[in-house]
């Protein structure tokens, strides 16, 4: 299929794409006004709900039947996998430059020092660091587009729009992945993989502190080596953002007294 799209010199019929290959920007604060719903963003808590989103995307790509649709949706599993893995805020993610990861050479890096969108007045930077996931699909990405798409520079964004935006603080035109449009991708895949709470891009980033905490033998220095990652001030701050103060507490609550025991004939499930 890629190789068919090659030899047509990469040209593609423009198509209209289902909601999962869309990148349409959409107002989401907007939409949150007018709803009223609650928009914080949870993160992924366990392995299988982090298999099951990862397996929509995959599922997208196994059922590209375009070169447009193959496209995005080997950029979109690719996003999702190294959002996860490097804990950037939307906006940096989708702006990644291959020379914030490569070396001239092209050789990846172990870890990285970035300026944040957030820090880029003070031009305070944080020390990105990822694993070999991270590396395997990042290769897997680069080589794809070189044989694809075109020889890629280190000054190329790496995650590319199929077509321009303009950037909501400068008007200037952007070719890289709107954030917005990240967002809802996201969100499709989370609701088609069953996830009842909303994620978001927000939520990738919050996956990657909750599961390095959880997967740590010592979550105490876990915590305080993700305060610092994070930049947060307060570790109390990083146990919230982590969201295992959200999910101890709901199950806290489960194995409070059952109010409802015998008023409706049966015991309510999670309190037997």
């Amino acid at each position: 299929m890629a190789q068919a799209a090659l030899e047509d010199n990469h040209k593609a019929d423009i198509i209209k794409l289902p909601v999962e290959y869309q990148e349409e920007v959409v107002n989401i604060e907007s939409e949150h006004r007018k709803t009223k719903k609650a928009s914080a963003m949870e993160c992924l808590y366990n392995d299988e709900e982090i298999i099951a989103v990862r397996n929509v995307f995959k599922k997208y790509l196994d059922e590209a039947k375009t070169f447009a649709q193959e496209r995005a949706a080997r950029r979109n599993l690719t996003m999702y996998i190294c959002a996860i893995e490097i804990g950037l805020r939307g906006g940096d993610f989708c702006s990644l430059k291959w020379s914030d990861i490569c070396n001239p050479d092209w050789t990846f890096n172990q870890s990285a020092e970035f300026i944040p969108q957030k820090t880029s007045k003070c031009g305070k930077k944080v020390n990105l660091i990822w694993g070999s996931n991270f590396e395997v699909v990042m290769r897997e990405w680069l080589i794809w587009k070189n044989t694809y798409i075109g020889e890629q520079k280190l000054d190329n964004y790496i995650f590319t729009a199929q077509k321009p935006h303009k950037d909501r603080v400068t008007g200037e035109k952007r070719i890289h992945v709107d954030p917005k449009a990240w967002y809802k991708i996201v969100e499709a895949a989370r609701k088609e993989a069953g996830i009842m709470h909303k994620i978001g891009t927000h939520g990738l980033r919050k996956t990657m502190v909750h599961q390095y905490i959880m997967l740590s033998d010592d979550k105490s220095l876990a915590t305080e080596d993700m305060s610092d990652y994070l930049g947060h001030v307060d570790q109390r701050t990083t146990r919230r953002y982590s969201c295992i103060q959200r999910e101890n507490i709901k199950k806290t609550k489960q194995r409070m007294v059952c109010l409802t025991e015998g008023l409706y004939g049966k015991i309510e499930e999670g309190h037997k």
